[in-house]
């Protein structure tokens, strides 16, 4: 189902671990999911300056504190 949208798509757990990747994002990243399985987001797809806010926004979803959306281009 992911890669039948027009975007960069990837399902986390909710410590905010990849669970599923676009295959895009393999493209984009050079990384193929296997090597982006089981390991943190930021890691991979959040440039560097989005770190602080992605995890903010991981955090208030965890809280169930999340009423808006977020996106941010690669």
């Amino acid at each position: 189902m992911l890669d039948t949208i027009d975007a960069v798509a990837t399902v986390l757990d909710r410590e905010g671990c990849i669970i599923a990747f676009k295959q895009t994002c393999e493209e984009i990243t050079g990384n193929t999911f296997g090597e982006a399985l089981g390991h943190l987001v930021w890691e991979f797809l959040i440039p560097s300056e989005q770190i602080v806010v992605v995890r903010e926004v991981l955090q208030k979803l965890q809280s169930g504190n999340f009423t808006g959306n977020y996106k941010f281009k690669v």
